[in-house]
């Protein structure tokens, strides 16, 4: 997806009856922005995988099969570990790539970015 300027995106937020901006998710998407795309739901293995954060999005909900190691590490030397048919939500708002791979065993991982 093309990247849009800060001024556009903060013109798309939703107003409340003052008109003030509020900084609420008003879509979701479930693809990456990466030059390939990736689309839910996604296989893991032991191969780390890099998920492109859209430009607008500000939450990564995910759903893993199978225990799941995310992380904003691209080496995965850091990593939180997301429970098997749990639904976690992650906030991305500044962030770029989130890498995934698996923890114990190949699954497939359900998700979607909230918007603004």
């Amino acid at each position: 997806m093309k990247s849009q300027s800060n001024a556009y995106q903060l013109n798309q937020l939703k107003r409340d009856q003052n008109q003030v901006a509020v900084q609420i998710g008003t879509s979701f998407q479930t693809i990456d922005s990466s030059d390939t795309p990736k689309a839910s739901p996604v296989a893991f293995s032991s191969t780390i995988i890099a998920i492109t954060v859209p430009d607008r999005a500000v939450e990564f909900i995910v759903n893993p099969t199978q225990d799941m190691r995310i992380s904003e590490d691209p080496t995965m030397s850091s990593y939180d570990v997301i429970a098997k048919d749990t639904k976690e939500a992650i906030e991305c708002a500044v962030m770029q790539t989130i890498y995934i791979v698996r923890d114990s065993a190949n699954g497939s991982l359900n998700f979607r970015f909230n918007l603004i």
